[in-house]
């Protein structure tokens, strides 16, 4: 079976989400870009990771998600928050770089790793971690960013779903960025 992949993020920069290929949105103090790849991780042969296309995955695959963002501004942006969700048919991976927090709904963000109270057979409520599986949304903390450079934040992600990457679902592609001018 074959799935278009849709990465759809929360957060609002200017009321409105910046595109995969990096569309600008001017902020108070100056635009911010930011732009999404993805690639799937292959192992080769001599046990060393390269990055290759994602074009056509098969379960079992992971994928880095890489969000590079950029001030072309002036001015410094302030307290970048970036989002990046974890789409329908792939599985957060913990690992190279993790999130500051992350949520199930897109709304309710805690520090990770996620927690969560349990009720046992005998009536006891025990905290207990909630599966990476279950993260739909991961979040950075980003700080300032200052004119002219860039940064960014990566996140692997296992296909649990045949899926198929294209430039049609370039174009349906969103990330975030909240929290710029302020």
């Amino acid at each position: 079976m074959q799935a278009n992949v849709s990465i759809l993020a929360v957060g609002v920069l200017a009321a409105s989400m910046m595109s995969f290929w990096g569309v600008s949105q001017a902020a108070p103090n100056g635009p911010v870009e930011a732009k999404l790849s993805a690639s799937k991780v292959v192992m080769q042969a001599d046990g060393k990771e390269s990055l290759q296309s994602a074009e056509q995955t098969q379960p079992g695959d992971t994928l880095e998600y890489r969000a590079v963002y950029r001030n072309n501004g002036n001015n410094p942006a302030k307290n970048l928050l970036a989002t990046l969700p974890v789409p329908q048919g792939l599985q957060f991976v913990p690992g190279q770089a993790m999130p500051h927090s992350a949520s199930l709904d897109g709304k309710n963000y805690a520090i990770v790793p996620l927690k969560r109270q349990v009720k046992l057979a005998d009536g006891k409520v025990e905290e207990r971690a909630v599966p990476y599986s279950e993260y739909r949304y991961l979040q950075w903390k980003l700080g300032d960013l200052a004119p002219g450079t860039n940064t960014a934040v990566s996140a692997r992600m296992r296909v649990s779903t045949s899926m198929r990457v294209s430039t049609s679902t370039a174009a349906n592609t969103s990330i975030a960025v909240k929290g710029v001018g302020q």
